[in-house]
């Protein structure tokens, strides 16, 4: 059975997920990166610009989103945007897996 996909749903969701878990896809040490976390996440782009940086792909499933970024093109967003140099800690591609469930 197909159901309609609520789209801005979705959207709010990919984009509260990204923003919740950057320092995670760039692997960042809470201890080492203190300031560098504090810095990246008081001055962080809106979710959205972040979304269309870094994520190559979205995989809806039945009660689980799961969210592909690019740790890269993450890395090289932020030190653009931001005009600052974060260490290279993963080259991986980051996947995000959440619940998320149509209305």
């Amino acid at each position: 059975m197909m159901a309609r996909l609520p789209v801005h749903d979705i959207e709010q969701t990919v984009s509260n997920a990204l923003k919740n878990e950057i320092i995670q896809i760039l692997k960042l040490d809470i201890i080492e990166n203190k300031q560098l976390i504090k810095y990246i996440t008081d001055n962080c782009p809106p979710a959205n610009h972040l979304v269309h940086a870094c994520v190559t792909e979205v995989v809806v499933d039945k009660d689980i989103l799961n969210i592909e970024a690019s740790a890269i093109k993450l890395r090289s967003f932020l030190e653009e945007q931001l005009s600052l140099g974060i260490p290279v800690k993963s080259d991986d591609t980051c996947v995000i897996n959440v619940l998320f469930t149509t209305r």
